[in-house]
């Protein structure tokens, strides 16, 4: 069975999608240039094309691979904790554990094109292990704190994990983006804002399509480069504007 050739939008380190499904080119950024649109054909084409995975053959004159680092800011190896694991099959239940260190949960490798050296490195996550079950569970995988009086093993409820500062702020975009007023019309005109943009693309409606959630656009770059462009997600489109990745002009 032949594997299928990807395409070089979706290989090449330069090519970048945004939400909408369009892409962009950051390859002339490295020489202090802008971002410009792109597209399937012109990427097919395009002389400068590289590959953001290690592609093989290689020449490797050394590879560096770096020592584990079980540090963590979160706590230090022997802490007592409380866990309160994600999963479905702990019944939302909170264990007594023993904190381990920042353990390797996944290997990353990186090539340096120019001294021909292989990266090896690891990227941790707070490990705790719990008796009870006889089990490492992550921090990425539970709610979890250090014990410093009997108090600190009471139950991590539901209403302590709704009260995280990045749980609140995750519902309240949600609800935001729910929420949207802003409803397009042929006609309309509006521009990228989200925070960073320094020189933003803006679009003319050209035609909408509400049963397909659609819609046609004109697209305006700061250099004068004007393009048309069919998108298929119009509701994220309005819902963008709720969170201010657009604006009306």
């Amino acid at each position: 069975m032949t594997q299928k050739k990807k395409k070089k939008i979706d290989m090449c380190k330069f090519a970048h999608m945004h939400f909408n499904g369009n892409y962009c080119c950051t390859e002339a950024r490295q020489y202090g240039g802008e971002t410009k649109p792109t597209d399937e054909a012109t990427c097919e084409t395009c002389e400068k094309y590289k590959s953001r995975y290690i592609e093989f053959p290689l020449t490797i004159d050394s590879i560096d691979v770096q020592p584990i680092n079980t540090d963590s800011f979160s706590a230090k190896t022997g802490d007592f904790v409380a866990v309160r694991p994600c999963g479905e099959e702990y019944g939302g239940k909170t264990f007594f554990g023993i904190f381990i260190g920042d353990l390797p949960i996944q290997s990353m490798v990186s090539f340096n094109e120019e001294s021909r050296t292989l990266r090896v490195s690891t990227h941790g996550n707070p490990a705790m292990l719990v008796p009870q079950l006889n089990k490492i569970i992550y921090g990425c995988g539970s709610w979890w704190h250090k014990i410093k009086s009997e108090k600190d093993l009471e139950q991590i409820t539901d209403e302590d994990i709704n009260n995280t500062w990045y749980v609140k702020m995750a519902k309240q975009m949600m609800e935001q983006s729910e929420k949207s007023d802003v409803k397009l019309k042929v006609g309309d005109k509006f521009q990228q804002a989200w925070k960073g943009v320094k020189k933003p693309m803006w679009f003319n409606v050209l035609s909408i399509d509400r049963p397909n959630n659609s819609l046609r656009v004109e697209c305006h770059s700061h250099d004068g480069f004007i393009h048309e462009e069919e998108w298929d997600d119009l509701d994220v489109t309005e819902n963008a504007f709720s969170i201010g990745d657009y604006k009306m002009i």
